[in-house]
């Protein structure tokens, strides 16, 4: 027989007896892993939580914070709301860190716990290594029915199934590709390595690959070791040489295939790139021939030599400013006018409109000034020589995890501040912290996201050197942050869908 669904207002209900009204439920129970609304009454607090975590003794994050270290007896009364008498605490607690002894009645068993992991839902080790041996042992139809629930058709199990880590014989019924693995790794995972091009190939095949797939046009060099790691090859087209992975330049299945990422990443900047001629083109149609370009024209925001046919002056301008301005001399405007605030705001307007504000006062090209994205309300400090050359506002160019993580710590009421700076954290220059977190304006913690340019080598990133010089960056971090007994949280980039729940379980831990 199916579980009975929990209705609304049995999750309400729920709430009620395990808080005594200190929390109430402002949207509509679904499950117990759709986030909901609460509201904290003592503070008033509202924020999105799991009912499931809740249940198991999440709070307030706000009220956490502003109390951060509770006391031994506070301590007992969770515990107590949670679990009743099933649990015994035996020694003194705290912080959330500091593992205490724990006893769990029923068994009469004593184990050390974490606070934190307790409060999570972590419980008597002993008690539940017995209710998992009941259950781990399945018959080989029930497995071999497993399997099909989770991949249908394509898997077909060939050899009987004694255990979970005993191997057996599965095959691949699309490509039939047959292999041993472990039971309980193949059911969570699945995949054919064959087909994913896990499967090695020799060096000789690889080479023949190679020729079929790209004419010719990319040459192997040497390394091979396998489908999946790194080897070196060369562009014959603009002789590029670099570490390319061999199931990406040559895949095992039919699918789509990568090139020289020189000669990919020349074409991209030709497609949206204009030309020299074509930015003459276009200066010609707003002003006609009463300007000359002097300089080589690169992009829409390197400075360009622009020459005056009708009063001969010369002088360097952005092609975009320019551009959008319909042709100006500064010479017979204003007798070259010297830049002031006024006159950095007219240019800020013609150069993005209204997008950005301009909030200081204008002291020179190299003195930073404070500035508003409009958009997003962020303000920060920019030299005017750097914005007029296309930086912008560093939020909006934060990466999705770290969107993610601002996102979360917004809608929590946590005290925090982007690309935080620490005085003494240097190498070659300030280094950045991504996220910094505060209690009533004290340092708790730092955070930071580790995209795939951390972990290996990404042409777009800067390629080996960029990596190199990462690598780096990051164990001076680690060492600053030991040194000052700061706590930092790194997350990869592939814990993306864990993020929330990574964050909630650290900052329950400051």
């Amino acid at each position: 027989m199916s579980k009975q669904r929990k209705t609304d207002e049995q999750f309400k209900n729920e709430v009620f007896e395990l808080t005594k009204g200190e929390y109430l439920v402002l949207d509509r129970y679904q499950n117990n892993k759709k986030s909901i609304k609460l509201r904290h009454i003592l503070c008033g607090n509202e924020w999105l939580v799991a009912p499931n975590n809740f249940l198991k003794g999440t709070r307030c994050p706000v009220c956490r914070l502003k109390n951060r270290t509770k006391s031994h007896e506070e301590f007992l009364n969770q515990v107590y709301h949670l679990v009743g008498k099933d649990y015994e605490i035996v020694s003194t607690y705290k912080n959330n860190r500091t593992k205490i002894e724990i006893k769990h009645n029923k068994c009469g068993g004593l184990f050390k716990m974490t606070p934190t992991d307790f409060l999570g839902g972590h419980r008597c080790r002993k008690c539940a290594n017995e209710e998992n041996a009941k259950n781990r042992t399945l018959t080989h139809k029930e497995y071999a029915n497993n399997i099909w629930e989770i991949f249908g058709n394509g898997y077909s199990v060939l050899s009987e199934y004694i255990d979970s880590k005993t191997k057996i014989v599965v095959k691949h019924n699309k490509c039939g590709y047959e292999r041993l693995v472990c039971p309980a790794a193949f059911k969570h995972r699945g995949g054919c390595p064959y087909c994913n091009n896990k499967l090695s190939i020799s060096e000789d095949q690889y080479k023949e690959r190679l020729l079929k797939n790209h004419q010719g046009q990319i040459e192997y060099i040497g390394g091979y070791i396998n489908m999946n790691t790194l080897a070196k090859h060369k562009c014959k087209i603009c002789n590029y040489k670099w570490n390319g992975m061999p199931s990406a330049l040559a895949p095992l299945t039919e699918g789509r295939k990568r090139g020289c990422p020189n000669c990919n990443k020349i074409k991209k900047i030709e497609k949206i790139s204009l030309t020299h001629e074509k930015f003459i083109n276009n200066l010609f149609k707003v002003a006609g021939d009463e300007y000359c370009v002097k300089s080589r024209y690169i992009t829409s925001k390197t400075p360009i030599l622009i020459h005056h046919n009708n009063c001969g002056f010369e002088w360097e301008v952005i092609p975009a400013v320019f551009i959008n301005r319909k042709g100006y001399c500064p010479k017979c405007n204003n007798n070259i006018r010297s830049r002031d605030t006024e006159y950095y705001k007219k240019e800020i307007f013609e150069l993005v409109k209204d997008e950005y504000s301009l909030l200081d006062d204008y002291k020179g090209t190299s003195k930073p000034t404070l500035m508003k994205h409009n958009i997003c309300g962020n303000e920060w400090e920019i030299r005017p020589n750097d914005f007029m050359r296309g930086q912008r506002c560093p939020y909006c160019r934060i990466y999705k995890g770290e969107k993610r993580i601002a996102i979360f710590l917004k809608e929590n009421v946590i005290q925090y501040k982007p690309q935080y700076i620490i005085k003494e954290c240097v190498y070659k220059g300030l280094l950045r912290f991504d996220f910094a977190i505060f209690s009533q304006n004290k340092l708790l913690g730092l955070i930071e996201y580790d995209g795939i340019q951390h972990f290996e080598p990404v042409d777009a990133f800067g390629g080996e050197n960029r990596f190199q010089e990462l690598k780096i960056k990051d164990r001076i971090k680690n060492n600053f942050c030991c040194s000052n007994n700061i706590p930092l949280l790194r997350i990869n980039y592939q814990e993306y869908e864990k993020i929330k729940t990574i964050l909630q379980q650290w900052i329950l831990e400051l």
